[in-house]
């Protein structure tokens, strides 16, 4: 429960523990960490036709395993003094090294809303009703300043370009292929938030 206080919330204490035990029961833990364990209950919840009524709660789960997931990744500290090669190199030299835990997730509904107004009362859940029944949807970064995890709605392009950088993409072929990136605001906000922790020269080798 401790990864997944949102779910647990939207479908109550008594039915929360029945799906855990289920899934339990049907994938019991490969090794001996427990907080390891439960990654796969967005998959386990959207093939369960009991739970079809809310299909947003996959979704949900998959958020708070990301957050879960980084906030144990390992520790990484910022590289201040790197920034200074995005002035002084080509970006087809430069790759970008993000925050541990760093995860990207798109959804079809307003997944970040519904995760804050469980976790931190903001917004409110009247208006997250809201953006359920208008049909909004909402793509969610992870990621980890300090040991805080961390989730907000993703800027429009910024799903690719991350996906780009989890993949060891350059920072050019990552830019390419996010051409709905306003590069200039993301890097001053992703340095302040943590997200961006240090530039890397690529090698020639």
């Amino acid at each position: 429960r401790a990864a997944y206080p949102v779910v647990a919330q939207l479908l109550g204490d008594e039915s929360f523990d029945a799906l855990a035990r289920a899934l339990w029961h049907e994938q019991p833990p490969l090794r001996g960490d427990a907080a390891q364990w439960g990654g796969t209950l967005a998959e386990f919840i959207r093939a369960s036709d009991q739970l079809a009524s809310e299909p947003y709660l996959p979704d949900v789960a998959a958020l708070e395993w990301a957050l879960h997931r980084a906030a144990l990744a390992t520790d990484a500290s910022a590289d201040a003094a790197s920034f200074a090669l995005l002035t002084t190199h080509d970006p087809q030299q430069l790759r970008l090294q993000l925050s541990p835990g760093c995860a990207c997730i798109a959804s079809r509904y307003p997944v970040v809303s519904l995760v804050n107004a469980h976790l931190h009362q903001s917004p409110g859940l009247d208006q997250v009703g809201e953006l359920l029944r208008a049909g909004v949807c909402e793509a969610a970064v992870v990621w980890r300043r300090g040991w805080q995890p961390l989730v907000r709605q993703a800027q429009p392009g910024e799903l690719a370009f991350i996906a780009g950088l989890l993949c060891n993409q350059g920072l050019s072929v990552a830019l390419d292929n996010a051409p709905e990136l306003d590069i200039s605001s993301w890097l001053p906000m992703a340095v302040q938030s943590g997200l961006l922790l240090r530039v890397c020269q690529i090698s020639s080798d």
